[in-house]
């Protein structure tokens, strides 16, 4: 599947980008696509024994960006590992924001919407887990630290919060989500379980489309950091107007999905169409089980209209071309 647009991203060439979390799920995605466009990329995760809970201003001279991922997803999973969760998403997170800030280095931020704090718009995946005034303090932080950007006229921080995650290399072993559960109970020849009646809502997004995002951002940043980029391309011409011109926020959260809602029923029945050794027998319903978020869709808005960009919906496409 080419879900990577043709752009050059030009901007992007000979730049140094330090990613956290960069042999996780998304990371490691993300830094398979930067290096064809001629970035160094700085590598930072646990499983390469880098903690970023260590990172330095050494670390980060000759850094042109971060790009934040490092982080312990799941509600689920932060909620069986409370403390891992504090430390990594955030206490991390807030030692990265400093080191971003202290620097001047432009920072992508970025997390679930599952765990979106409505007052603020930031978001953390232990917002569920954790006392009040330890993610108030946090809230706070993130408040403070996009002020300093904004006041002392630092680098860009962009904020992004993301639908429902799928596909990709890995997906099926890093992530329990009703797609990847309902794919390795149908290859175990297992009933798949539908929590209530199946028609909640969900917005999905590829995971390469987070990442064309991502390069999207970065490359927009740095042609406007260098003040050289071609007039004529209009839709960075647009952006430009929309936030330098018109006194836009580009430190606003992002909410990044496809605008596009699927029930649990229809990826049932997309499995079935798809199919042919697939049917209803397969799945059963469960009434009594929580459902969760009802009704979830990304409003893509800001997503489209200041930043010119839309996410494409594969999700049709990525049910049909797999092997069950």
């Amino acid at each position: 599947m080419q879900v990577i647009e043709n752009s050059s991203f030009e901007y992007l060439k000979g730049k140094r980008i330090l990613v956290t979390g960069s042999m996780g799920y998304i990371g490691s995605h993300l830094c398979n696509l930067l290096t064809p466009y001629g970035v160094s990329i700085d590598q930072w995760d646990l499983l390469n024994n880098k903690n970023i809970g260590f990172l330095t201003n050494d670390n980060v001279i000759g850094v042109d960006a971060i790009v934040h991922l490092a982080a312990l997803s799941g509600v689920h999973e932060c909620s069986e590992n409370k403390e891992r969760a504090i430390y990594r998403n955030l206490k991390c997170a807030r030692h990265v924001l400093k080191i971003a800030e202290k620097a001047k280095i432009p920072l992508v931020f970025s997390s679930s919407m599952a765990a979106c704090e409505p007052e603020s718009g930031f978001y953390a995946t232990t917002k569920y887990l954790i006392e009040d005034e330890i993610f108030d303090a946090n809230n706070r932080f993130f408040h403070e630290t996009r002020n300093c950007f904004l006041l002392l006229n630092l680098p860009l921080m962009f904020s992004i919060r993301f639908a429902n995650v799928y596909g990709g290399n890995d997906y099926l072993f890093d992530k329990k989500t009703v797609i990847s559960n309902f794919i390795n109970k149908l290859k175990k020849k297992e009933k798949c379980i539908i929590h209530g009646n199946g028609e909640q809502k969900r917005d999905f997004i590829h995971v390469s489309e987070i990442c064309r995002f991502i390069l999207y951002l970065l490359n927009l940043k740095f042609a406007f950091m260098q003040n050289c980029y071609n007039k004529k391309d209009e839709i960075l011409d647009k952006v430009y107007h929309s936030f330098f011109i018109s006194n836009g926020n580009f430190n606003s959260p992002i909410s990044l999905g496809t605008g596009i809602q699927h029930t649990i029923n229809e990826i049932k029945d997309m499995f079935i169409k798809y199919h042919k050794n697939i049917s209803d027998d397969n799945f059963e319903y469960d009434p009594q089980a929580s459902c969760g978020i009802i009704d979830s869709k990304v409003d893509t808005t800001i997503l489209e209209k200041k930043y010119c960009f839309t996410a494409k919906d594969y999700l049709d496409e990525y049910i049909q071309n797999l092997e069950i």
